[in-house]
């Protein structure tokens, strides 16, 4: 049986849940409480354990004592059961773009010499762009309201189009401020950029040349980094704008570039520069999905980072028998490490985009000839570090850094993404053998033995703070993939259909926009079958420090829902009591524990977009 059971099933199905206050929705946790509270309400070493009727359609879930619980609120819900509860519990999982406009920030167009002398504010709906004559005699292209457009364009006369530049019409202080912030909380989770490198190219140059006469493909690049930065900055000069709108306008100028480039020659010559720009944008509408456009294309992202043979840099630096050949000077590796970087976020890129839309893979994963990355702390400092090739082979691939100096958390983080990428590809398979997901269980435990014995995991004692919540973010992170596959296994493993568990049907709504009735079927699986890693998935979250979770990437979000939503969907199961007449159902402890976890990954980040994927759902909920 399944266990979204349809609206005509024999049991009642629970009513609309008890909508939390705007304070218990907002306020941080303390892992101590959760835990005091989750104890008290399953037992301690006496987890809640499922009990089913064969001859039933109803569940019963056994308590910490007395008799079995009756199922008549514990009927798994629909999908449109689960966008009611993350509204009423969450009211900032649905936030929508506001109106950015002149109050949004305040950004200034500087009219050159020759033009005027005049600063004039710039009307983000109106902008667009125009070429100006710059002092090196190429052309300049600022944003202003349409009619100063048009008149500069007639001015301009025969400029050639071609050799544009541009300037940031914000605030130096501004740009700088903003470029700290990337590296501060975007760079830990998005790590793309060499900051020594960086900094001496774009910041620490005289200040009359400061984000002035930029190329396209910069301008392109810092505004899409300042789009991701934004929704972190405390200065007055966003307190005007929502958190997460504060991005909104710097995606839409680099749009706007990227937009206009097929017309020119520059963005036709792939270049790293102009991959690691469309990697930011990508993941910005990625994590963020903005209502005033489409996805950014992760088919462009692709595309450049096989033009310029990524995805075979490192396959000439091993011999015939695997062994790494002569070591590179520390300039050619840093300068290496860089394009290693953008390979494996383009990865990302495309293995999100695939589980979350049940798409195939744009990129080929038996052809990868790249080293993992090592830590930032090594690379800034270019101290060489020898790494390894993720092992596609699924029975190997878990120790491709069994051997290796490099045992940074966030290699580690990507063999365990790719375990469960592997996991879900074959659960949208119609025919599942069942030697695949033992091959794949196995790997999985032989991982698990593996990192704890590498990074000496104890989650109890995980520190977080400033100087290394990075690296216990990508713990946590690690940890939670590990349970995410073995979840996904679960259910695999008790499977029998002849349809596959993943479909474009059960993401959260169906293809024509609707919540869909009856949400994931599981087929035969049980609570009892899927309860270990649920339990593991909320231990983990118990120990994930408050202040730093919204520190990690923004598409994790989907490890705390659980794929298709399974997580929400089991945690509501284990509710307690029965349903009185006029009387909403409480929360389960367990749903509070993802719910506060959910909370605080909302602060900054869009996350109903990311829950629902692409979908007209998203704007019918306001």
């Amino acid at each position: 049986m399944d266990l979204d059971q349809d609206q005509s099933s024999q049991c009642s199905r629970p009513s609309e849940m008890q909508q939390n206050t705007p304070e218990q929705s907002t306020s941080s946790f303390s892992p101590p409480e959760i835990r005091e509270a989750e104890n008290r309400n399953l037992g301690v070493g006496n987890p809640a354990t499922p009990n089913m009727n064969e001859n039933s359609d109803c569940y019963h879930v056994r308590g910490p004592s007395g008799p079995a619980i009756s199922n008549a609120a514990f009927i798994s819900p629909t999908d449109q059961d689960i966008i009611d509860f993350l509204t009423e519990s969450i009211p900032e999982v649905w936030h929508t773009e506001g109106d950015v406009g002149l109050d949004a920030c305040q950004s200034y167009s500087i009219v050159p010499d020759g033009y005027g002398t005049n600063i004039s504010p710039v009307m983000p709906e109106f902008e667009t762009s125009y070429p100006v004559r710059c002092e090196n005699g190429s052309n300049q292209v600022l944003l202003a309201p349409e009619e100063t457009a048009q008149q500069m364009m007639l001015q301009s006369g025969g400029i050639d189009r071609q050799r544009k530049c541009y300037s940031l019409e914000v605030p130096k202080a501004i740009v700088d401020h903003l470029i700290d912030l990337y590296f501060q909380r975007v760079q830990v989770f998005l790590p793309l950029f060499h900051r020594p490198r960086f900094y001496k190219t774009f910041v620490e140059v005289h200040a009359g040349q400061r984000y002035t006469n930029l190329t396209r493909e910069s301008a392109f690049l810092l505004l899409s980094m300042m789009a991701l930065s934004a929704r972190y900055s405390k200065s007055p000069y966003f307190e005007s704008t929502h958190v997460k709108d504060r991005g909104t306008l710097f995606a839409r100028r680099a749009q706007a570039i990227y937009d206009e480039a097929p017309a020119f020659s520059e963005f036709q010559t792939p270049s790293l520069k102009l991959l690691q720009g469309c990697i930011l944008l990508s993941y910005y509408n990625q994590s963020c999905k903005p209502s005033w456009g489409s996805d950014f294309s992760i088919n462009r992202c692709t595309s450049l980072a096989y033009d310029l043979d990524l995805h075979k840099i490192d396959e000439d630096s091993l011999d015939g028998s695997g062994k790494l050949l002569e070591s590179q000077s520390p300039e050619i590796w840093i300068l290496k490490e860089e394009q290693r970087r953008a390979w494996w976020s383009v990865w990302e890129l495309d293995a999100f985009d695939s589980v979350a839309f049940r798409r195939p893979f744009k990129i080929d994963r038996n052809r990868m000839f790249v080293f993992l990355p090592v830590s930032d702390e090594a690379w800034f400092a270019g101290i060489p570090i020898i790494s390894a090739m993720l092992n596609t082979d699924i029975m190997y691939s878990w120790k491709s850094l069994k051997d290796t100096p490099n045992q940074d958390e966030r290699a580690w983080f990507l063999i365990s993404n790719f375990v469960m990428v592997h996991a879900h590809d074959l659960a949208q398979q119609r025919v599942i053998h069942q030697t695949s997901v033992e091959d794949i269980q196995m790997a999985v435990t032989c991982f698990s033995l593996l990192i704890n014995e590498k990074l000496r995991v104890d989650l109890g004692s995980l520190t977080f703070n400033e100087n290394n919540y990075a690296k216990s973010n990508w713990t946590i992170l690690t940890q939670l993939m590990v349970q995410t596959t073995r979840l996904i296994l679960g259910v695999l493993s008790r499977h029998a259909s002849s349809q596959p568990v993943f479909t474009g049907h059960n993401r959260f709504v169906n293809r024509s926009g609707r919540a869909t009735p009856s949400g994931l079927h599981l087929g035969t699986a049980s609570l009892e079958n899927l309860q270990q890693p649920l339990y593991e998935i909320f231990r983990i979250c118990r120990a994930w420090s408050p202040d730093f979770i919204s520190l990690s990437p923004p598409t994790m979000v989907c490890m705390v829902v659980g794929p298709a939503n399974t997580n929400l969907r089991l945690a509501r199961l284990l509710r307690r009591g029965t349903e009185k007449s006029g009387v909403k159902s409480q929360p389960s402890i367990q749903e509070e524990l993802l719910t506060l976890v959910l909370t605080h990954f909302a602060r900054h980040w869009n996350m109903g977009h990311i829950i629902l994927g692409n979908s007209p759902v998203f704007d019918q909920i306001y």
